[in-house]
């Protein structure tokens, strides 16, 4: 039967799977592409080189048929256009690599590609456009099942809400990304998580935050592979930098001059990456001031340099900080000037926020007196990137809400084509597996269920034969325990109180002989021993009145041991309370073998779920009932909620067997009680 079940299964796959990505292995590249790749990622060559490289890999894929590697160099071929910093070159790559992933339904791809064109917007600071290819490539994660994809979008979209101030969203996308990539030892992939909660923190300013994970980026790049190596000199000094200038927000520049140092020493960023080398500089150069040290000008004007040779829209955060230094050495001229060449590039290239900071710079500095001019210039700003950071927030939102519709609209699409394409003998054949799987899954279930109850019913009478077993071994200490006690009794009074009995009546005695005074004086002592003989019988008479081995205590000792079982050595508290008055003898053993085993059920579920202090056990009867209380001081719970348990379900089961009643009250922070009402038969 399972083979045959097997070969139905087998030929269903075969003939309703739909191929969406070829998942053959790729097709090799020729040996000189192969050698243009290791001349593309070499860093030791110059930018020209590489380029070339590059570019006569792109010709040859141009060439090449759509294909899964085609596809997949594209976005190789996208990752070397940037690291030369070919941004253009990086798009079209990305945007090609897309468009023919889209046709052959690759998800992998399609998801990878959105993520490379998000950054790409990023970059060119168009945040609609980022968000929008960043979010589609995370919502590809399900089917792509791409960690690193997934990270790098996270990321990108926390960045850009982070550049609208919505820092709690953008917290809450960093921390997915950082949920996927603790869980593997892609380092790569942390360092850019963890660079990028330094940044988010760092803005929020949670400096030890902010210090923390910068640190741990840093670190991650001393795990970098083989092939991760390439970055590795240049992420270091990248976090180096963010921790300098992380040192210089707080003040601490003697500490900030150690990172830049070390950054400096790896001597990496001039080579790689120019506008960072730039960045560095400048913030270097006020550092140095900060520090009274030298070569403060030198460095700035060189920062100044290498922007202006590659035509960087950032120059302006170095006017900003030129003017920052000239006022704080009051030259006020100077630091108007760059101020006011900051604005200016700041307005031309849309970076409000920078924009502000020089507005602000030139309100301090202006020696035409248009102090007033230039603070009602920043406020009317100020209030213009509020509003524009709200508009961005709520376009986002939207552009996250119509992207999620659009995904569930193409997927309905897809499964509605999916099934038009099916034939009529898939139907058939799916439908004749179905029946025989339900058959044999009816049959086999039933066989468990059989089974099951059989064994569950075998456990239980074992375990009622144990607990009875028990309890006649408790019966029988308590009777081994009265003869013992009677044989003590008999030995007192044989030993103790007859003894004592017959020295008195000997002493007594000489009464019969003698009757003088100074004889009956030498007797009353021997007078007042007999009351404390007769004190002494009476201590006895009530020690047998009393059943120190009574059904009561053997009862109740067992559910005290039971909760000694259960609870162990946790500080839960048992305070037991029970009638004097109940005869256990006449309660059958059925009874108190379902009581018993209530109990247990009820003192598993207080050690379990009520996070209770003391348990409080009751046993009275009425003129018509046992009553049973089990009380707890733990958190409770509403009863409105039912309990989906089999514990419940048991212990109702097991009250029934015994007409009894189980009431359960409770409330939220006011503890619980289970009460078992037992008719009297007895």
């Amino acid at each position: 039967m399972k083979k045959y079940l097997f070969f139905l299964l087998a030929i269903f796959v075969l003939f309703s799977c739909k191929e969406e990505i070829n998942i053959s292995k790729e097709p090799p590249l020729p040996k000189e592409v192969d050698s243009l790749f290791k001349v593309a990622y070499n860093n030791s060559l110059t930018l020209d080189t590489r380029e070339a490289a590059i570019n006569n890999i792109d010709n040859y894929l141009n060439q090449r048929k759509n294909d899964s590697t085609r596809r997949r160099n594209y976005l190789k071929v996208a990752n070397r256009y940037y690291s030369i910093n070919n941004h253009e070159g990086r798009y079209k790559s990305a945007k090609m690599a897309n468009e023919l992933a889209v046709r052959a339904r690759d998800t992998f791809i399609i998801a990878r590609s959105n993520m490379y064109l998000g950054k790409y917007y990023l970059h060119l600071n168009k945040m609609d456009s980022a968000f929008y290819y960043s979010y589609k490539a995370s919502t590809y994660f399900s089917s792509a099942k791409d960690n690193e994809t997934q990270k790098s979008a996270l990321s990108t979209l926390s960045l850009i809400l982070k550049s609208v101030k919505n820092y709690t969203e953008s917290e809450k996308y960093v921390i997915k990304a950082l949920e996927i990539v603790e869980s593997d030892n892609n380092y790569f992939s942390k360092y850019g998580v963890y660079n990028t909660l330094g940044k988010l923190f760092a803005e929020t300013k949670k400096y030890d935050l902010a210090f923390d994970y910068h640190n741990r980026a840093l670190n991650a790049t001393d795990h970098f592979n083989e092939k991760q190596k390439t970055y590795q000199l240049r992420l270091k000094s990248q976090s180096l930098l963010n921790i300098a200038i992380l040192k210089m927000d707080q003040g601490l520049y003697r500490e900030a001059e150690t990172y830049f140092e070390k950054a400096d020493n790896l001597g990496i960023l001039p080579k790689q990456n120019p506008i960072n080398y730039a960045y560095f500089l400048e913030n270097w150069a006020y550092n140095r001031h900060r520090l009274k040290k030298n070569k403060v000008m030198s460095l700035f004007n060189k920062a100044l340099r290498v922007h202006d040779s590659v035509n960087s829209p950032s120059r302006s955060t170095g006017e900003l900080l030129l003017a920052k230094y000239y006022k704080d050495i009051k030259n006020n001229d100077s630091a108007f000037y760059f101020a006011q060449k900051a604005y200016y590039t700041t307005r031309k290239n849309g970076q409000l926020g920078e924009e502000l900071k020089a507005l602000h710079l030139m309100a301090q500095t202006d020696s035409l007196k248009k102090t007033r001019q230039w603070y009602e210039t920043y406020l009317t700003l100020q209030d213009s990137i509020t509003l524009n950071e709200r508009n961005q927030q709520e376009k986002f939102a939207l552009i996250e809400f119509n992207t999620e519709n659009l995904i569930k609209e193409k997927q309905s699409a897809e499964k509605e084509r999916d099934k038009a394409d099916k034939g009529f003998w898939v139907a058939t054949l799916l439908s004749v597996l179905i029946l025989v799987i339900s058959v044999m899954v009816y049959i086999n279930r039933a066989r468990k269920l059989k089974n099951k109850e059989l064994l569950l019913a075998q456990k239980e009478l074992e375990a009622n034969e144990s607990l009875y077993n028990l309890m006649l071994e408790e019966q029988f200490k308590i009777e081994q325990g009265k003869h013992f006690e009677k044989k003590r009794m008999s030995q007192e009074l044989h030993d103790g109180i007859l003894g004592k009995l017959s020295g008195i009546r000997l002493n007594l005695f000489v009464l019969n002989k003698r009757k003088d005074a100074e004889t009956v004086e030498k007797c009353l002592p021997y007078i007042k021993s007999l009351q404390d003989v007769e004190k002494e019988i009476r201590a006895i008479s009530h020690n047998l009145s009393e059943d120190l081995f009574s059904d009561q205590v053997n009862f109740t000792k067992m559910i005290s041991s039971l909760f000694e079982n259960i609870t162990g050595d946790s500080k839960l508290k048992l305070n037991l309370y029970f009638d004097e008055l109940i005869d256990w003898k006449v309660v059958s053993n059925s009874t108190k073998i379902e009581v018993y085993r209530i109990f247990q059920e009820g003192l598993h579920n207080i050690k379990k779920h009520a996070k209770a202090n003391t348990v409080i056990v009751k046993m009275e009867q009425t003129e018509t009932h046992l009553v049973i209380e089990l009380i707890d001081n733990g958190v409770g719970f509403s009863n409105t909620i039912k309990s989906k348990g089999i514990g419940l379900k048991n212990m109702k089961e097991r009250a029934s067997k015994i007409n009894a009643e189980l009431k359960i009250v409770s409330q939220p922070n006011l503890g619980t009680t289970l009460s078992i009402s037992i008719p009297k038969t007895f």
